[in-house]
């Protein structure tokens, strides 16, 4: 996340749009969110998924997604999914990622 959190500074602002979506609403550790955001200075727009059917959330986020988490869905500017990472990926894949939908 730390990464996620460079890259919105360096590109949400102009170039690109950001939205984390926490699923500590389905573990029950949702109350932890704000500490975790203010502990990583994180200021993108951020959810929190609480659901009573985790398996029709997971299919509405993304039919191809196991539900491992972490995971980072990236759109071109005509909202096609471009790229899914799932997993902790290191920085770069997400700079590749992120200059590829932005042109820059």
């Amino acid at each position: 996340m730390p990464g996620i959190v460079k890259l919105y500074e360096q590109y949400g602002r102009d170039k690109a749009d950001f939205l984390a979506v926490s699923c500590d609403g389905l573990t029950g550790t949702a109350g932890d969110v704000p500490a975790v955001m203010k502990q990583l200075n994180m200021t993108m727009p951020t959810r929190i998924l609480v659901t009573d059917d985790q398996n029709a959330a997971i299919r509405a986020i993304d039919e191809e997604w196991s539900g491992a988490l972490p995971m980072t869905l990236v759109y071109d500017a005509h909202g096609k999914k471009v790229h899914r990472f799932t997993g902790a990926q290191p920085l770069e894949v997400f700079e590749k990622a992120l200059r590829e939908v932005t042109g820059g």
